[in-house]
């Protein structure tokens, strides 16, 4: 890996963050240099406080502790957060166990859930701003793909004396979520747009297992990251079964369809998520890695930068390029017993050359059909969602120090394994 001093890195600023968000970093500040440092990752503590405030104990089996635990002692070790990105990070933990109590609790005490069919799910997969979320919107155009809704993946559970089809109190409190969110990071609107009531990736769910990737999104977490890719296939696989679970409770309050899922944090663990779903159709998507780098660091920089005291560009890009160089080789390694039937391989430059052909293409080798209804749909959503619809996103490599030749040897496999080509 090689990542350049260049001052333009080094020194980029970051954009000033909002009044309260300093504020709660000035008090930080303030109390600990009097000695006052809460210990926010106590992971018994956070357990105890969730079961209070949600009155349950059953957090599952498996490694859901053993995961909280890594997850927590990586939080602790990360030195760059501010104080306002640990009491964030720490509340996230917080939701997160009180979710899985309330699913796990809702599912014990619905049995009929448990018996719900998950047939033939549509994977979107791909590193980091390979296109997936177009291809994930153009198919979800198809009136039988039932697409994982943004409103659904943060509350899979219905209050108490819902209509369950309806999505009513869920998606107003997700909606003002989202509008607190975009004040904050007005700049993720450009980079990944996002509707309350669309299509959106399940991170969420995976994160709910505590042994996901899904976590690198916030934060580095790099003795998270080691810990998780040393654990057996039976932890990764708990993960999908518990990832499982939650589309069965999603699907028996009501809608049915063709399930229609996407994230990154899938492209390392397909060999996993093909064992609980092993009638899967998984689309796979490549691009030149170069592009991916810089596109992913600019991402990385517009969450990241409200959390960390020092968002350091350069260091950033340390980080991103350290992790994906592990992503590359462990997918290359996925790929040493042959290619597997279930995965449709494709590039970016042929989906955004010919978005619908590549649909097409896709639609012929998992033997399904594109219906007059789907056909209109993608032509409507590709006029009406055309390229920088909001703003266009500039991103380079030099912008976070990171020379052209990093992680030369392992992009050029990735490159020739998967016939990827150059963007200019």
């Amino acid at each position: 890996m090689t990542v350049a001093h260049a001052s333009n890195a080094g020194e980029r600023s970051v954009k000033r963050l909002p009044a309260g968000i300093r504020a709660v970093n000035a008090v930080g500040r303030v109390g600990s240099r009097f000695g006052i440092k809460p210990d926010r990752f106590n992971p018994d503590r956070l357990v105890r406080r969730a079961r209070r405030r949600t009155g349950l104990e059953n957090l599952g089996s498996g490694s859901v502790f053993e995961g909280l635990e890594a997850l927590a002692k990586a939080f602790r070790k990360e030195p760059g957060l501010s104080p306002f990105g640990r009491f964030i990070m720490e509340q996230t933990v917080l939701v997160t166990l009180e979710k899985r109590l309330r699913i796990l609790d809702f599912i014990e005490k619905t049995p009929e859930i448990r018996e719900e069919q998950i047939e033939r799910p549509v994977f979107v997969i791909g590193l980091p701003r390979t296109g997936t979320t177009l291809l994930f919107n153009l198919l979800a155009q198809d009136p039988a793909a039932r697409p994982l809704l943004s409103w659904e993946s943060f509350h899979p559970v219905p209050p108490k004396k819902s209509v369950f089809h309806r999505p009513g109190q869920r998606l107003r409190e997700h909606r003002r979520w989202m509008r607190s969110m975009e004040r904050r990071i007005p700049e993720l609107k450009t980079i990944h747009d996002m509707r309350a009531d669309g299509p959106e990736e399940c991170l969420p769910l995976l994160r709910r297992s505590f042994c996901s990737p899904a976590w690198l999104l916030f934060a580095r977490l790099e003795g998270y990251d080691s810990w998780l890719w040393q654990q057996g296939d039976s932890v990764h696989e708990d993960a999908y079964r518990f990832h499982r679970q939650q589309l069965q409770l999603l699907q028996w309050q009501g809608e049915k369809g063709r399930w229609l899922l996407k994230s990154p944090a899938h492209v390392e663990a397909v060999r996993f998520l093909l064992s609980v779903y092993p009638d899967a159709i998984v689309i796979r998507l490549h691009r030149d890695l170069y592009k991916v780098i810089a596109s992913n660091c600019s991402l990385m920089m517009a969450i990241r930068g409200h959390f960390y005291a020092d968002n350091n560009p350069a260091l950033l890009g340390q980080g991103v390029v350290a992790v994906g160089g592990q992503m590359i080789r462990r997918l290359l390694k996925t790929e040493e017993g042959g290619r597997d039937h279930r995965i449709i391989d494709v590039n970016y430059a042929d989906l955004t050359a010919d978005p619908e052909g590549v649909v097409n293409m896709i639609y012929r080798r998992s033997d399904l059909n594109i219906g007059p209804e789907m056909a209109r749909g993608m032509q409507r959503w590709i006029a009406e969602n055309p390229r920088h619809k909001h703003g266009p996103h500039s991103y380079s490599m030099e912008d976070y120090g990171i020379e052209t030749n990093c992680l030369e040897s392992e992009i050029a496999a990735y490159h020739e394994h998967f016939q990827v080509p150059r963007e200019n």
